[in-house]
């Protein structure tokens, strides 16, 4: 996999700690200089996730600790990271999530921009993933919350419907696709859209193949692609966005927020 650039969101919650290791963890494979933007308090107290054993990523509590001092070991945990993995990066301490300017101007001149993704408000809210997706014109890799694989893109699946969005979707993942071992495109509606898509990936070296399963299971194609989803393997969906000043307007008939808050596994999604 093979990228340049990548910006990845942080604050001081057990999942952004999460979204650092993913982030140090991508930049490695893709051989990318990291920008980790800090979207976390810089003042008062807040409730920081700390390790208990480092052994284990999921073994952490949270207590409370200067909203300042929080951000500094960030920082020092993010740039020990960098060093151990022999990788360059550079430290942003944003203005909060409320102002996407400053995320942006970093954003616009990456690869891709790694943020979080919730089901429900987290104790930390992340940037406005929502608009970071239509205002960046980069792709955004949306992590959920919770234990994440340890490598993200063995098991892809594309929500495919054969327009703009999709394709500038599915080129922009091109590197995670080619790292894939399997690659599964799912297309609602119109089950032969998908043909031209999977020749030229496999013209590209890409395991491609369409979803053999044609039963519908649900009424609206974002539904019927979550229900695709919950075989275990599949560790990434790849998928385009329709919206103006807002994303959510409609994807794949209005189904943005879908994807964007109930996704249990990472999403690569472009505007």
């Amino acid at each position: 996999m093979r990228y340049g650039d990548i910006v990845a969101t942080l604050d001081p919650s057990r999942d952004g700690r999460m979204r650092l290791r993913v982030a140090v963890e991508l930049a490695a494979r893709a051989h990318a200089r990291l920008t980790m933007y800090y979207v976390g308090p810089t003042t008062g107290l807040v409730n920081a996730a700390v390790a208990t054993d480092s052994s284990s990523a999921s073994a952490e509590t949270t207590v409370p600790a200067p909203a300042a001092d929080t951000a500094e070991d960030l920082r020092s945990e993010f740039e020990n990271a960098l060093k151990e993995r022999g990788l360059d990066g550079t430290w942003v301490l944003g203005a909060g999530t409320a102002d996407l300017t400053g995320l942006l101007n970093h954003a616009r001149s990456a690869d891709f921009v790694i943020a979080g993704i919730s089901p429900v408000p987290p104790d930390y809210p992340d940037v406005d993933v929502e608009a970071l997706v239509v205002e960046s014109g980069r792709p955004v890799l949306g992590l959920p919350p919770g234990r994440l694989p340890d490598r993200i893109g063995r098991n892809i699946v594309i929500a495919w419907d054969g327009s703009r969005a999709a394709s500038r979707a599915v080129h922009d993942a091109v590197p995670f696709l080619h790292d894939a071992r399997s690659v599964r495109v799912i297309s609602i509606g119109n089950n032969d859209a998908p043909k031209l898509l999977i020749e030229h990936l496999r013209r590209l070296g890409v395991p491609a193949a369409t979803d053999e399963d044609r039963r519908l299971y649900s009424e609206t194609p974002a539904d019927e692609i979550l229900s695709r989803l919950q075989s275990p393997e599949a560790d990434l969906l790849v998928a385009g966005a329709f919206g103006h000043s807002r994303l959510g307007e409609r994807l794949f008939g209005g189904a943005s927020r879908t994807f964007l808050h109930q996704m249990m596994i990472p999403v690569l999604i472009s505007h």
